[in-house]
């Protein structure tokens, strides 16, 4: 099946779909989902305050909140570091691999 002369025609003459419909039920399917989930919210929050297991396990997340973030931060700095390290080791190559002569001699010495 040939598709690609309709949608050439289509775009030459500036004719679009109407996507009004299906935006309204995204909006529809969006408003769902958050009433849903903020339910499923409240129904969790009554479990956890009356059950003593898991209200003792909340505090326990709530007490290590702070090194988790923590961790975190660092984890993802070391990410950006490696990244910047990488690209300060590499971007000779990166730019010869960029340039036309330079992509052929890259190939060439792999």
């Amino acid at each position: 099946m040939v598709i690609g002369p309709q949608l050439f025609q289509l775009i030459a003459e500036e004719k679009f779909a109407n996507f009004d419909s299906i935006d309204w039920y995204i909006s529809i399917y969006s408003l769902a989902t958050s009433e849903l989930v903020s339910k499923m919210f409240k129904k969790i929050d009554k479990y956890t305050c009356f059950n003593n297991t898991i209200f003792q396990s909340s505090m326990t997340f709530d007490r290590c909140c702070g090194y988790n973030a923590a961790f975190l931060l660092i984890f993802l700095i070391q990410c950006v570091i490696a990244v910047q390290m990488m690209y300060q080791l590499y971007w000779i190559f990166l730019y010869m691999y960029m340039s036309m002569h330079g992509h052929k001699y890259m190939c060439a010495c792999v």
